[in-house]
């Protein structure tokens, strides 16, 4: 039956109001991203981006160079995030600040892909679908956006796998596998995307398990895409950065420090909540996982459930591999809140899981806490947050201030509340990177039209 011209005028106007909604909380966020950088983010080169600037501070280094790019015994490779750096880099004089421009229009981006994927995957948007936004453009990783900025870290990973669960969604079989089998080269070179890798085989087979595609098509994309995750290793450098402080760990260092991850993801610390966090984690990626991939053994088509499989998957992949990784610095460290970037895809997983494999009331009512829960971990960070964008950008200009006056890195470093490089056994190499930076009037050096846009 015809709906009634009142109705859709009604369902019209209902419409409307949630995309207003969705659209203000998204220019809010965003708003809220670029104002941070440009009060707090400091052109001045720090930490990691003197190792990864070496494609552009040397010669030699061609395209597929620098997709390939690992550096200083890094977990991962530059990949798609590179074109970022470099582009946002040649177009500023090197201006560190521009990264963090870069890294937040990259996630606006994001944040774009992942209200479409939910459109896809449901058909409309809701109110509830306000979270999306204020979920993957948080402040609470502002030090993605201020910090040492690397967009191949966290913010291109992050699109990457939102457009490869929008590919996962792609109606044409064959269209289907090439465009996931290329997001999954650039997810297994760019940053810790790569964790994609294991997933992307197991969905791929799966096609020819329910018969959308021929069993010798899918095996051989499966196979194809587990050779471009072998590849990731030909000539890579499998030495840890850093060795850990702590060496005598029990399993409870370890369950403190993953259920640190989740429980800084939500501003929380300590006390009841953080306790009753602890108990929940595991089954807030882990249960729909589950059912999702319960769901993918059926013979029907389940774009969702590969979805969630994908970014849960993701989720949960992440947190164990840095758990592994960086328990030893200690159980703080994961409060480290870059990390809360790479959080987002799982986090996105599980809000799509409680809209996809719920029902009804119960459907409504786990979105509703989802997003009181996202909005509740945002207010509470902000004030302290923001306190320490400011103290470290009050830090880092003091940096500036006294290598200007002293062209001394140990001195600065020692004086200044900063380290813009904390291992002296490497500090004539950064002092030579410095030297290079000068001499061709790039980053700190750049010419400026003031002395306060030269402290920027």
């Amino acid at each position: 039956m015809a709906e009634a011209p009142e109705q859709r005028a009604d369902a019209a106007a209902a419409r409307r109001r949630v995309l207003g909604l969705v659209a203000v909380v998204f220019a809010v966020c965003a708003f809220r991203i670029f104002a941070l950088v440009a009060e707090h983010g400091v052109n001045l080169m720090v930490m990691d981006q003197f190792d990864f600037f070496v494609p552009l501070f040397d010669a030699g280094y061609g395209p597929i160079d620098k997709f390939r790019f690992q550096f200083v015994m890094s977990a991962h490779r530059m990949g798609a995030g590179w074109p970022v750096i470099e582009i946002a880099a040649r177009l500023s004089d090197w201006n560190t600040r521009a990264d963090g421009y870069a890294i937040g229009l990259v996630m606006c981006v994001a944040a774009g892909l992942a209200l479409l994927l939910k459109r896809r995957l449901t058909g409309k948007l809701e109110a509830a679908d306000a979270c999306i936004p204020l979920l993957i453009l948080s402040l609470r990783q502002w030090t993605t956006f201020i910090g040492t900025t690397d967009a191949s870290v966290g913010a291109v990973p992050v699109l990457l796998l939102v457009a490869l669960g929008l590919a996962l969604t792609i109606e044409a079989p064959l269209r289907r596998l090439g465009a996931v089998l290329f997001l999954d080269l650039l997810c297994i070179y760019t940053g810790f995307a790569f964790f994609a890798g294991l997933f992307v085989p197991l969905l791929v087979l799966r096609e020819g398990y329910v018969g959308v595609l021929s069993w010798r098509t899918a095996l051989l994309g499966c196979l194809v895409s587990i050779g471009l995750g072998l590849s990731f290793f030909v000539g890579f450098d499998m030495r840890p950065a850093t060795e850990p402080v702590a060496t005598d760990l029990g399993f409870g260092d370890y369950l403190t420090y993953a259920t640190n991850l989740f429980v800084s993801f939500f501003a929380v610390r300590s006390g009841w909540l953080a306790n009753f966090l602890a108990i929940l984690w595991p089954l807030m990626l882990g249960a729909p996982l589950l059912v999702a991939g319960h769901r993918l053994l059926q013979r029907e088509d389940e774009t969702a459930a590969a979805v969630v499989t994908l970014l849960c998957g993701f989720g949960l992949a992440f947190v164990v591999a840095n758990t592994l990784g960086r328990v030893g610095e200690s159980a703080e460290f994961a409060f480290t809140p870059r990390y809360i970037t790479l959080m987002l895809p799982g986090m996105l997983g599980l809000y799509l899981g409680l809209q996809t494999l719920l029902e009804g009331r119960s459907r409504r009512i786990a979105a509703a806490v989802f997003g009181v829960a996202m909005l509740a971990g945002e207010v509470g960070a902000a004030s302290a947050d923001l306190e320490s964008a400011k103290a470290l950008a009050q830090a880092r200009r003091a940096w500036k201030g006294c290598y200007f006056a002293t062209h001394d890195l140990a001195r600065c470093n020692a004086t200044t509340g900063t380290m813009v490089y904390p291992w002296e056994k490497d500090y004539p190499r950064i002092e030579q990177r410095l030297r290079q930076l000068e001499e061709r009037q790039l980053n700190l050096f750049a010419p400026a039209k003031d002395a306060a846009a030269r402290a920027q």
